[in-house]
């Protein structure tokens, strides 16, 4: 669903709306509604628990005099930095999208008195709470339809309407990029298959005169050395591609490299999984997805930077042409690989996709991929690993991150644990030797093919597809989860 965007000057209490988003700091919206009407709405939220602290919300009916039906309250604590009261926010918003739901709302309107900075936030997170995937059910899609809401109006003063509609202006254009990545996440695997990533990126391509497209098909790829990533893709029948997006900007000033793990289904090969843990891997391509969703808003957003966008994509499937535990195969970049595991696939793939990557000469390359249970098992479902090889890169991809309310955190990569990788026949074994760390040696397996260029790798399995709701604003399924981390940094880097 595609929410229109107004801006208001509108005085709260008095605009068309149906639902009303006061954000506080503190506990009372004085600042935001009139001396009486604030005190009614916050007798009413205190009846609710309502304290203030960060990120909790209470909706109430609203009292006479409001306009809107319904109020909802959004505690952005005290003290707290911009990242984190756009964050606060954020999960607001995701409750005031629920309340639509049931009342039937048609307009959410949000108060920005306080902070009209955080407007872009605003308009992000009702896109976010209102997506629905439907494509394959009548009853999703009919259910769906129920819902009114069309528009999110942010109110605001005339002091400060250029300020919001500056800082919303780029909002929609980015839910598009999210939307694409959710929509390909969520897609099955017979309706998703590495033929159907390239037909998005000839899409994207088309459509903007600053983004080229280079394909190739299983034969190129192999004239071209991606021998280890060919060696994944032989078990299928389903025919393999690399794929390489370039935006051109018309006054770059850096290069950076997105490399995305495009397995478009993951059986884990003879290794195979159990049945429970293949149900949802048609979402291993989400990191080529986050690639994708992001050259989507590119030729909008227009940062000044070339970005490259690398994708080698295939399915791991069993088959008598299946790799084996206990092959050798030689990467790209020359070095020998030990499978002991074909269910370490994706590192695999990533080998000689990262190394196609470097040839090009970038700034910096950066990686995402749902690679493993392990950074699931040491960060939970809502975080992502991110390792690195240069702090300054490190450093701004954090920011990136918390500007978008990502949560991300910086991961070790011990050089004792390189150990690990070690093979007996080979120059690099694809998991390592102890069951524990093993996020860790999977970053260190990738280092080995950035060689001196500053990298960066996402471990975000868990992020990037919900089992269930992890925050207000972002249902079950995928999340999209990475696009406004790339997006942000991006600009910020190339400023």
């Amino acid at each position: 669903m595609s929410l229109s965007t107004i801006i208001s000057v509108d005085r709260p209490a008095r605009a068309a709306i149906d639902i009303l988003v006061l954000p506080v700091t503190g506990r009372s919206t004085k600042e935001l509604l009139p001396a009486k009407l604030a005190r009614s709405v916050d007798t009413l939220v205190k009846q609710q628990g309502f304290s203030g602290a960060w990120a909790s919300a209470a909706a109430v009916a609203a009292p006479t005099g409001v306009k809107a039906r319904t109020v909802v309250v959004v505690g952005l604590g005290t003290k707290e930095t911009p990242e984190r009261e756009a964050e606060a926010l954020r999960r607001g918003i995701g409750v005031a999208v629920g309340e639509a739901r049931r009342i039937q709302a048609v307009r959410i309107g949000v108060a920005l008195a306080q902070s009209p900075e955080i407007a872009s936030a605003a308009v992000e997170a009702a896109g976010l709470a209102a997506y629905a995937f439907t494509t394959h059910s009548d009853r999703l899609a009919k259910r769906a339809k129920q819902s009114k809401l069309k528009s999110v109006v942010l109110l605001t003063t005339k002091e400060d309407q250029a300020a919001v509609k500056a800082a919303s202006a780029m909002a929609p254009a980015i839910l598009r990029g999210i939307t694409l990545t959710r929509d390909l996440i969520n897609q099955p695997a017979n309706h998703v298959a590495p033929e159907h990533l390239v037909a998005e990126a000839k899409r994207i391509a088309q459509e903007s005169p600053d983004i080229s497209v280079k394909v190739l098909n299983r034969t190129q790829a192999a004239k071209q050395g991606f021998t280890a990533f060919l060696s994944v893709a032989q078990g299928s029948d389903t025919e393999p591609y690399v794929i390489h997006l370039t935006y051109r900007s018309k006054h770059s000033e850096r290069e950076v490299a997105l490399v995305g793990k495009g397995i478009t289904f993951d059986s884990g090969g003879l290794s195979l999984k159990p049945a429970e843990y293949m149900e949802g891997m048609k979402s291993d391509m989400g990191g080529a997805a986050a690639v994708l969703g992001t050259f989507e808003v590119l030729a909008t957003t227009q940062p000044n930077a070339t970005v490259h966008g690398i994708i080698a994509t295939c399915e791991n499937m069993v088959s008598g042409a299946a790799y084996r535990p206990g092959d050798v195969i030689t990467a790209k970049n020359g070095k020998t690989i030990e499978v002991l595991n074909t269910d370490a696939e994706g590192r695999i793939t990533l080998a000689d996709a990262l190394t196609y990557a470097c040839e090009l000469e970038p700034d910096v390359v950066i990686d995402l991929a749902t690679l493993t249970g392990a950074c699931v098992v040491a960060l939970g479902e809502n975080i992502a690993g991110l390792w690195g090889t240069n702090e300054d890169l490190i450093d701004g991809i954090q920011t990136a991150a918390a500007t978008a309310g990502e949560r991300v955190e910086t991961m070790p990569m011990p050089e004792e644990y390189a150990a690990q990788l070690e093979s007996t026949v080979a120059d690099l074994r694809n998991i390592g030797t102890s069951r524990y760390g093993g996020a860790i040696t999977a970053a260190l397996f990738l280092k080995e093919f950035v060689g001196d260029t500053p990298g960066a790798h996402f471990d975000f399995a868990a992020p990037a597809y919900n089992d269930r709701p992890q925050v207000s604003y972002i249902g079950r399924g995928g999340t999209g989860f990475g696009v406004r981390t790339l997006l942000n940094y991006l600009h910020t880097s190339a400023e």
